[in-house]
């Protein structure tokens, strides 16, 4: 934590008003562009910039949800893929130019890269609970996530050519239990709470100043963590740069 951990969280506090006040100026121009009278070439062009700032705003705050946690990596590739797949959407919206199949294409991959990198960031906010089967079954959701993204490329890729009946039932499969994953990891792990400490540690006892505990129970909640197991994560982590 710390300094750095102080920055960060103040990073990305101010990455998420920016990006909130971005949303909402586009909608306001939106609403104004729908009221204003004649609808022409350049209100299309704005409603249609406002759809695609709103899309990838939206991705954007789900991939910062996990700034500052163990898995943060996928959050800056997700906001990596996000901001390709917003330049080109922009650039499809305002350019007069008629665009390659393969810029469409690269759009699309990129489209659907930010998507499921923003899914797998939501989920990820789990990634350090302990109980094995909340594990077992986001890391399952996780697979799921990859492979429907690797299937939805792949039909981009070759013009829909790859799209054989067997395929589309395999695709529609894996969509369903994507979707099944994604409901289910959040309600277990609602209900299978890490346990508050092991047995190995429970001779230690620390009495913490109040406004210590204080924030270390915000970290911890911040974290879906119990505040306990948080603690325990922190000093084992501590243990293990010092050995």
């Amino acid at each position: 934590m710390g300094i750095a951990g102080e920055r960060l969280r103040a990073i990305r506090r101010v990455a998420v008003i920016c990006i909130i006040v971005s949303l909402s100026v586009t909608a306001l121009i939106g609403i104004a562009t729908l009221l204003g009278g004649n609808f022409g070439d350049v209100q299309g062009r704005i409603m249609l910039t406002t759809l695609v700032i709103g899309t990838f705003g939206v991705l954007a705050l789900a991939d910062l949800a996990v700034a500052g946690r163990r898995f943060e990596w996928c959050g800056y590739v997700g906001i990596l893929a996000g901001s390709v797949g917003l330049v080109m959407g922009l650039y499809l919206v305002w350019s007069d130019a008629e665009p390659s199949e393969a810029f469409w294409k690269s759009f699309g991959v990129a489209t659907v890269l930010a998507a499921s990198l923003a899914h797998a960031n939501l989920l990820l906010l789990l990634g350090e609970r302990r109980r094995p089967v909340v594990r077992t079954t986001l890391w399952i959701t996780v697979g799921l996530i990859t492979v429907l993204a690797g299937m939805i490329i792949a039909l981009i890729a070759t013009d829909g050519d790859i799209g054989t009946e067997i395929y589309a039932r395999v695709l529609g499969t894996v969509a369903i239990l994507d979707v099944l994953g994604t409901i289910v990891v959040p309600v277990i792990s609602r209900f299978l709470r890490d346990e508050s400490s092991p047995s190995s540690h429970a001779g230690l006892v620390v009495a913490l100043p109040a406004d210590l505990s204080g924030r270390l129970g915000t970290l911890a909640a911040e974290r879906a963590m119990p505040t306990d197991a948080f603690v325990i994560k922190i000093l084992e982590d501590l243990a293990g740069t010092h050995r």
